[in-house]
């Protein structure tokens, strides 16, 4: 709670220095000629800035409360979550990885699209990034299990991955997020008031007397 407490009140400046650095780093690509990297660079400082934007809605209370609640789910629940969810991707895509060691391959048989399509999920990192997306919906990967060694180990390692990461880890982290939704708007004066005047305290004391 003090760790979160501390990112909070300093994230503002965290996202400054940040940025900033990112800025100078930019000006050194740009000066070796590396102009899209620095795209990369600007385009990441971009979503910075704007999100730092949101650190002058706190003194309203109602946004606020929303923008202390999104912190508080990013360094609490969704940091949970990606622990969890990483560790699973990683054991899954390390199995089916393993499953397609010694896989058959029908050249004759696949079009040119599956053929890439698999070529390319046959390294480890590859694999874990596909996951990823099976994460997010992209569930069919018939082509894919049908040329590992064992299809049968392969989709049974599948499903339960699906299980797994679309019902189970993704009802967990919006059973999370809405506790501490609850929390937060149980006790609005507790979560909202004392995070605005330190805000309001830290300001004023930067002023000089006479600005007092």
């Amino acid at each position: 709670s003090e760790k979160v407490l501390f990112l909070y009140k300093n994230m503002s400046s965290l996202l400054d220095f940040f940025s900033a650095l990112c800025i100078v780093f930019c000006a050194f690509l740009r000066a070796a000629g590396q102009q899209n990297t620095e795209l990369d660079v600007l385009a990441i400082v971009s979503v910075v800035i704007w999100c730092n934007i949101l650190t002058c809605f706190v003194p309203f209370r109602f946004f606020g409360t929303m923008v202390i609640t999104i912190h508080k789910m990013l360094v609490g629940d969704v940091a949970i979550f990606l622990v969890v969810y990483i560790l699973i991707n990683v054991a899954f895509g390390l199995a089916i990885f393993i499953c397609m060691q010694g896989g058959n391959f029908p050249q004759d048989e696949m079009s040119q699209e599956e053929l890439k399509c698999v070529g390319c999920d046959a390294y480890f990192g590859s694999m874990v990034l596909k996951l990823v997306w099976v994460s997010l919906g992209e569930t069919e990967q018939t082509p894919l299990i049908g040329v590992t060694r064992n299809p049968g180990l392969a989709a049974c390692l599948h499903i339960v991955f699906v299980v797994l990461s679309l019902i189970l880890l993704l009802n967990l982290i919006i059973a999370m997020m809405g506790d501490t939704f609850q929390k937060q708007f149980e006790d609005v004066e507790k979560h909202w008031f004392f995070p605005y005047a330190d805000l309001v305290l830290r300001y004023e004391s930067k002023l000089s007397q006479r600005q007092k």
